[in-house]
């Protein structure tokens, strides 16, 4: 990379660890260029970190050299893939001064469309280097972003908080910046985003702690969360620390600042708290020793997700998101077992045949695998979706006691689910099994839309819609008898059809998840400020995602705020 940034090179640099970030200026007709380089570590300490710097409006460069195997090749592309939504990827072969080593180039163009060019250089001879940084101006004009015409105020802030050369500033400080440039608190919001999303600074300004603080230099912070990771004691300790740990590893940050970087880490699910201890774990740092426990065999509700790329970190992932459902201190790498509502979960990860199993027993269980379901849904959806199948073990008479029982398919299911009877055949016992009694209320498809005519009143081309008298007792549990009234407003950005499902699918959450919801809004009658509706709205719409409802994501954050007021508080 300081090949390309500054001409030079080192041949005693070791490879990166964790993330290196500089800045590349050049001129390109006539128009200056700034570009940011994030480098990333390649070893594997590091994969589940680098997914939360992975930006969709970038250019990739894709460095191996040839005694890099071709699967890691295509490791590191799909996670570009999956993670950045397909952005532009360069396939350089470094070191060509020691080995060169070919690779089936038409393959990798047809299997992967967005590869847009290949390199072989030597960086320690600069051989080829100049063709390679002619190519990269060139994609990185073409992205999309580029050529966009933002306001000159945008541009006056970026370079005052250049020249201020700190590591961070106070949200207020950042206010009083943009003021002096006649933008407004909701303007600089907006602003903060754009620099937050091209990499400028890190702004989590819909988290309550991390909204405070705008990180102007983001190795700053990258470089506090790969020193925990990257700290031997803590490696060595299966990812386990405390808060008095923090006051040596990160003795060179303030102390006042440790709770920023801890709840980054919390923000990106690298870590959580162990109940009642103030201590701390590292998930990706755990054991891949399973540790011993007695399991119940008998009557096992079974599930699993086949996945044809497994991205790095889904299950430690989980494992944050559940802790609070741990039972004990039954969890490792690959696993874990939850415990909830008389009923436990043994969740496991196979590696190499990339299969996440579920085994439930006990007397609510279709109620556990809604939950695990629900929140390795969410890790998709912030994952972009990667491919997978998802299945549930049958339950006749025969594959109840097997070990390995038939699965079936849920969009097989979701056909069946359509006919009547509602049952489906075993293929290995021929015996036909109920639908409802195989998945309870679990939705494989939701399509209700027509019922949910039949209950609204409901006008097309209206501008607003009402909605009256409506009880409804299907789903999980209902949390309103009776709304009297409630006004759909098309200025929310979503349609009739939309607000709809959005109704729909908060009607029929659990009780638990509507009572989550509702604590957001800590004040229900006096006025809320804007910021304050930016940021229960972000909470509102993080919580509904990881309930399922996707639809929310391109909402605006106050847009939310708006939307689910009403329908959780109109309540007779």
């Amino acid at each position: 990379m300081k090949q390309i940034s500054s001409f030079s090179f080192d041949d005693k640099e070791i490879s990166t660890e964790g993330i290196e970030i500089n800045t590349w200026l050049y001129e390109n007709n006539a128009i200056d260029f700034t570009v940011n380089i994030w480098d990333f570590g390649g070893q594997e300490i590091y994969h589940a970190t680098h997914q939360f710097f992975l930006s969709k409006r970038s250019l990739y460069l894709l460095v191996w050299d040839s005694d890099i195997a071709d699967e890691q090749i295509h490791y590191w592309i799909n996670v570009i893939n999956i993670l950045s939504n397909h952005s532009p990827i360069l396939l350089v072969l470094n070191k060509i001064d020691l080995k060169v080593r070919k690779i089936q180039q038409n393959y990798f163009e047809r299997k992967y469309p967005n590869i847009v060019g290949f390199f072989q250089i030597s960086a320690k001879l600069r051989l080829n280097v100049d063709k390679l940084i002619s190519a990269i101006k060139e994609q990185i004009a073409k992205l999309p972003h580029i050529g966009e015409v933002i306001p000159k105020q945008w541009l006056e802030i970026r370079t005052e908080l250049k020249s201020l050369e700190r590591n961070h500033i106070s949200i207020s400080e950042y206010i009083d910046i943009c003021r002096k440039y006649k933008l407004d608190r909701e303007d600089a919001m907006v602003l903060s985003q754009y620099f937050h999303d091209i990499g400028v600074f890190l702004h989590f300004q819909y988290n309550h702690i991390l909204s405070k603080i705008i990180f102007l230099c983001p190795s700053w912070v990258t470089d506090a969360v790969y020193k925990l990771t990257d700290t031997p004691q803590i490696r060595d300790n299966n990812g386990l620390f405390n808060l008095l740990d923090l006051q040596v590893f990160w003795g060179n940050y303030p102390e006042e600042k440790h709770i920023h970087l801890l709840e980054l880490m919390r923000n990106f699910e690298l870590c959580f708290e162990l109940p009642n201890k103030k201590e701390f774990i590292i998930p990706e740092l755990l054991s891949t020793e399973q540790p011993e426990f007695v399991w119940k065999e008998e009557e096992n509700l079974k599930y699993q997700l086949r996945y044809d790329f497994i991205p790095p970190g889904i299950m430690t992932r989980f494992i944050v998101r559940n802790h609070d459902l741990i039972e004990e201190s039954l969890f490792w790498k690959n696993g874990v077992i939850l415990c909830a509502e008389n009923s436990r979960a043994l969740i496991t990860y196979n590696v190499l045949e990339r299969i996440i199993r579920v085994r439930i027993c006990g007397t609510n269980k279709k109620d556990m695998l809604a939950t695990i379901r629900r929140d390795f849904h969410y890790i998709d959806f912030t994952l972009n979706y990667p491919t997978h199948n998802e299945s549930i073990g049958c339950i006749c008479s025969s594959c109840i006691t097997r070990d390995i029982p038939y699965f079936f398919d849920f969009k097989t299911l979701a056909i069946y689910q359509q006919r009547i009877p509602k049952k489906i055949e075993c293929p290995i016992s021929h015996k036909l099994i109920s639908i409802d009694e195989l998945i309870g209320n679990i939705e494989i498809i939701q399509d209700a839309k027509q019922s949910i005519y039949n209950i609204y009143n409901f006008e097309k081309g209206a501008n607003h819609m009402e909605i009256k008298n409506l009880n409804i007792t299907g789903g999980n549990i209902n949390i309103a008898d009776k709304i009297d009234k409630i006004v759909y407003n098309e200025s929310t950005g979503i349609s009739h059809e939309e607000f709809i499902k959005v109704l729909d699918h908060i009607m029929h959450l659990p009780t638990t998840e509507v009572e989550r919801l509702k604590k957001h809004y800590y004040k229900i009658e006096t006025d809320y400020s804007i910021e304050e509706k930016q940021s229960i709205g972000e909470n509102v719409k993080q919580s509904l995602l990881t309930t399922g409802l996707s639809l929310v994501q391109n909402l605006a954050a106050s847009a939310v705020f708006e939307l689910v007021k009403p329908v959780l508080f109109q309540v007779n």
